[in-house]
């Protein structure tokens, strides 16, 4: 049965209504999108944009697309055109290299560039997940995405995003990675910051943050980087068993798709998002430290280290890798990307963090991300007129969160820990009430947050306590 849809005009001008006949998917469609806090109209409008989206024409790669990424691969390994890099953390730039990497991002969305890295992600992804070519394959596609951006500004690189560093705070949707002058809004539809206003093929660039996921803990970063073998961080499970999910790498990277949200939970359109890069970045990053744990603890090399599972001819190591077709999978393993290519700078250690958008948590001895919040910030004190540029602004901007249409979505993926968007403001008030009762270690004094904060003695080595950044377990 069809159903009929309006299309609203503008009746002050006496223009007729014009009704379409549709299918009766845009009934479940347009329900749906009214549990949200929408208007009728923009339901409307996004059902009628999914359905159109259906009947566009071939959204495959163009024909110069292709061969672009083939040519650049005329030698078994390809010499990087802009030169040798190294990526830091994404809160080490200075602020010049922040907007100089932005500039250049923007200047890849003008040109296209983006879109054709996006949709060489999207055909890819079926071939590329789920098996040891995802590791490979990755930093293949992060190298070349790499020298794009440095064509456009020749001496920066792509920094990796250490989401632990946002992981141990109160709740990560607070981190100042979200301010406008960032990563820019996560809370629907992107309007602020230096990707406002993006599109995608499907409608303007958008985020969902803090609703399903999980980001990487420190903890599950480092039980991957001190395992040997390449089969137990990489898909498939030798057995079907939940426990063995935990050691996996790419289980992990979908939990950091899927707390993002929006475009980012979906393999069609996460590469319209520069967000995803440097978070492929950081996956890349604790690969390369467990290749290095590999070949000096393990005694294994890394190069011969490639992990081909029984049944999947696109996993295969001597298969030629997707789009880049002069490269097999196992090439993406040859120690001459990290010497030819890139190197990672250090992830950042306490007591110099190296970022003034960083603190140092002396109980835990860990660089922490300073919260976005001015009402209750839990790392050190803020400059009251905006010293990380987020008081003058709303703490979520206005947006539009308009339910997308889901091709491909990464899944599995690590369950929430309890700490959603939803609880930010209260996780954060605990936080400081904690913090602001936590009694003095050499005396029954009780102090102030800037007394504690001042006087806080580091425990012993070797010891760890993360009591005043607890996990929150909610039903």
């Amino acid at each position: 049965m069809a159903i009929w849809i309006g299309l609203l005009f503008d009746r002050i001008t006496c223009q007729p209504e014009i009704c379409l006949m549709v299918p009766p998917e845009l009934k479940s469609c347009y329900e749906n999108a009214l549990r949200h806090p929408i208007t009728s109209k923009a339901a409307i409008v996004d059902c009628l944009q999914r359905l159109l989206w259906f009947f566009l024409p071939d959204r495959n790669q163009t024909r110069p697309d292709v061969t672009s990424f083939v040519t650049n691969n005329a030698q078994r390994y390809p010499i990087p055109l802009t030169g040798f890099r190294v990526r830091k953390e994404y809160r080490r730039l200075t602020d010049y290299e922040r907007v100089r990497l932005h500039n250049a991002l923007n200047s890849l969305y003008k040109k296209g560039v983006i879109r054709k890295y996006g949709q060489l992600y999207a055909d890819a992804s079926g071939s590329t997940h789920g098996g040891p070519a995802f590791l490979s394959w990755h930093r293949v596609f992060l190298a070349r995405f790499e020298d794009e951006l440095r064509k456009e500004e020749g001496t920066i690189a792509l920094p990796y995003w250490d989401c632990s560093l946002d992981f141990a705070m109160d709740n990560p949707v607070n981190s100042v990675l979200w301010a406008d002058d960032h990563f820019g809004n996560a809370n629907g539809d992107v309007v602020v910051g230096p990707f406002a206003n993006w599109m995608t093929t499907r409608g303007k660039l958008t985020r969902n943050y803090g609703n399903r996921g999980v980001l990487i803990d420190y903890r599950k970063m480092k039980n991957i980087i001190n395992s040997c073998n390449t089969k137990d961080i990489t898909f498939p499970l030798e057995i079907d068993a939940r426990s063995e999910l935990d050691g996996i790498l790419e289980y992990h990277s979908n939990g950091v798709n899927n707390w993002v949200g929006g475009d980012m939970t979906d393999a069609s359109f996460a590469a319209y998002d520069p967000v995803f890069y440097m978070h492929l970045a950081f996956i890349d990053f604790i690969w390369e430290r467990f290749r290095e744990n590999q070949a000096n603890t393990c005694q294994i090399n890394p190069e011969n280290a490639y992990a081909s599972p029984p049944g999947y001819r696109s996993q295969q190591a001597e298969v030629p890798m997707y789009g880049f077709s002069e490269l097999r999978n196992i090439d993406g393993l040859m120690s001459y990307w990290t010497k030819t290519w890139y190197a990672y700078e250090p992830r950042p250690r306490c007591p110099d963090c190296g970022s003034k958008y960083l603190f140092c948590n002396m109980t835990s001895q860990m660089c922490i991300s300073h919260s976005r919040r001015t009402d209750f910030n839990a790392g050190k004190r803020v400059d009251p007129l905006g010293a990380i540029g987020a008081a003058s602004n709303s703490f979520e901007p206005r947006s539009v969160f308009i339910p997308k249409r889901s091709i491909y979505p990464f899944t599995p993926s690590p369950e929430s820990d309890g700490r959603l968007h939803s609880t930010a403001l209260d996780d954060a008030k605990e936080t400081i009430a904690r913090l602001q009762t936590k009694p003095e270690t050499t005396t029954s004094r009780w102090l102030s947050l800037a007394q504690w904060v001042k006087n806080l003695e580091p425990l012993p080595v070797g010891v760890v306590d993360n009591s005043i950044f607890p996990r929150r377990i909610r039903s």
